[in-house]
């Protein structure tokens, strides 16, 4: 009973602390882009067991962001600004041919651009075009360290690596957390080893990649215990995506950190939070279009920050045409909203810590939005999670 008293109590405080604007914004977060995952050419053997809903996705290809290109430039001028995706990267893969010639004594990542030279193009029009912005998600999405050991003794892994099936054992439910995850091993509840090292590299990939350095980002699996946040020390990102979902193991829990919209945490970054899941892939009423719509309005009518959680599986392979006619659903509804905004995950988290004030990302114009705030919700949006 007091238990449930607690939870309720907070989670009164988290709705009324997160930070508020006059104007109704709307964001787009996107995970997984860049990441090689299943194969349509693989066979996954039924001796494997169940595969899990991640296993259908796919590495995007250029028609896919055509695709996903024109729906969101068909709305450039229904809107001060059309809706944009903020797309995480995976900024490398594994090389399968040099891994197997290696005998899976080493697991030889491959940066994204290197293998994807027509994507890197397409990525680079979305971009041009105001309405796919790429930040930085990770370098590999698993855990290096139990990946490359599977490889080198698991036969089923080494089946399905040789098919290009990145992540292979993950892509099963009864060894779902095989790999599980890029900055936190759940087995051992230990950190990737040197951490903060191989943040620092993947970074710099990134900004080798798309020419700039990404101020934002998203734990893969959402997995970063709060000791770690301070990784980012040295780097230039500022804003935590997901932090309404923080994941890490300690013994037999599996913790969750849900931070407020706009919340600081520790080493001067700002959280960003998502408040909805828009995944109609997954068939899941509450993810799918007609909710989404509620949710959203429920969030804009409190003049909260509306951030909707996305992936690129969405977008790919045989969910796309079902995907796309959901999204543009979606959109359409915001048509109503008076002077509403498409925000990418950066400007939000430069209005939040500039009083309002945020660059373009895409051309660099200083622009305001009205903050709505008090002393009370700055205090309650900084103590509750």
């Amino acid at each position: 009973m007091v238990d449930k008293l607690i939870s309720k109590l907070k989670f009164e405080a988290r709705n009324f602390g997160h930070v508020r604007f006059e104007e109704p914004i709307v964001i787009f977060e996107s995970d997984d882009w860049g990441k090689i995952n299943s194969n349509n050419n693989a066979v996954f053997d039924s001796n494997f067991g169940k595969r899990t809903d991640w296993s259908y996705d796919q590495l995007e290809n250029e028609m896919n962001l055509e695709r996903l290109f024109d729906k969101l430039n068909s709305y450039r001028n229904d809107f001060e600004r059309p809706p944009v995706f903020t797309a995480n990267f995976i900024v490398s893969n594994p090389n399968f041919e040099a891994t197997i010639k290696s005998g899976f004594d080493e697991l030889v990542l491959e940066p994204i651009d290197y293998a994807f030279p027509n994507l890197m193009l397409s990525w680079n029009k979305g971009k041009t075009q105001g309405i796919f912005y790429p930040q930085y998600h990770g370098r590999l999405h698993y855990n290096y360290q139990l990946y490359a050991a599977s490889l080198k003794k698991d036969k089923v892994a080494q089946a399905l690596f040789k098919q290009k099936v990145n992540g292979g054992l993950e892509h099963f439910e009864q060894a779902q957390l095989a790999y599980y995850s890029e900055y936190q091993n759940y087995a051992t509840q230990k950190s990737s080893p040197l951490l903060q090292n191989w943040i620092k590299d993947g970074l710099t990939e990134f900004d080798r990649i798309f020419g700039y350095q990404s101020k934002s980002t998203i734990a893969p699996n959402y997995v970063l215990d709060a000791k770690d946040i301070g990784v980012f020390d040295g780097t230039e990102v500022k804003f935590l995506q997901g932090s309404n979902k923080l994941l890490s193991k300690s013994g037999s829990i599996e913790k969750c950190e849900n931070y407020c919209q706009g919340a600081t945490l520790a080493h001067n970054l700002t959280a960003l939070s998502r408040n909805h899941k828009f995944e109609p892939c997954r068939n899941k009423k509450e993810w799918k279009v007609d909710f989404s719509i509620f949710a959203a309005k429920t969030w804009l009518n409190r003049n909260v920050p509306v951030v909707f959680d996305t992936h690129r599986m969405n977008y790919v392979s045989n969910f796309a045409d079902s995907s796309l006619n959901e999204l543009g659903i979606l959109i359409d509804s915001f048509r109503d909203v008076k002077n509403i905004k498409f925000l990418t995950s950066v400007e939000l988290g430069e209005a939040i810590s500039n009083k309002g004030e945020y660059k373009d990302v895409f051309t660099g114009e200083t622009k305001a939005l009205t903050p709505i705030d008090s002393f009370v919700r700055k205090s309650v949006r900084n103590l509750v999670h």
